[in-house]
């Protein structure tokens, strides 16, 4: 057995274990469709396409970096296979996870607000990705206005629950 002088350390430690044992959508497995993925569980055939057209495939190896803290949002991903791992630079340089995000879910959403990124995200084992980019979803807003509004609804879904899990894990460590 080996003690962790740092319990952040030690937890991440575990939730490692955990994830490369449990990850249904890890290495080797299948890349979802489009229609997997959570943010579009309600979307009809005919918008899943008009989204589809606008997205690009794209792939990470294990420990790549995907997005910056800092940076200017230029995509939305949607992580089709693998897993991310999202954190901040903490003070004396350190990384601190936040979450870790599995196949099936989106990340970067803040392009959509035009805002910068408010942390790391980087590829947990190899992932792939569907982008939509700032210009795709333009094209998309234009071409699809009804696409583009249900997107942004879902996508204001998902955030809010991430906001709510993220509430209840503060009020668990207050």
């Amino acid at each position: 057995a080996y003690l962790h002088p740092d319990l952040d350390e030690a937890l991440g430690r575990c939730e490692d274990s955990i994830l490369r044992r449990e990850a249904p959508h890890g290495d080797g497995a299948p890349a979802l469709g489009i229609e997997e993925i959570d943010i579009f569980s309600d979307f009809p055939a005919a918008d899943l396409a008009a989204v589809k057209r606008e997205a690009t495939a794209r792939r990470f190896a294990a420990g790549e970096s995907i997005v910056s803290e800092g940076e200017g949002a230029e995509s939305l991903f949607l992580l089709t296979r693998g897993s991310v791992e999202v954190g901040v630079t903490v003070d004396g340089g350190g990384f601190h996870r936040l979450a870790v995000i599995d196949a099936g879910n989106v990340f970067g959403e803040l392009v959509l607000f035009d805002l910068p990124r408010s942390a790391d995200v980087v590829a947990y084992g190899d992932v792939e990705v569907l982008v939509l980019t700032k210009r795709s979803l333009a094209g998309l807003r234009r071409s699809r206005p009804e696409v583009y509004a249900r997107l942004l609804e879902s996508v204001g879904r998902s955030l809010a629950e991430r906001l709510r899990h993220a509430n209840h894990e503060i009020r668990a460590l207050a």
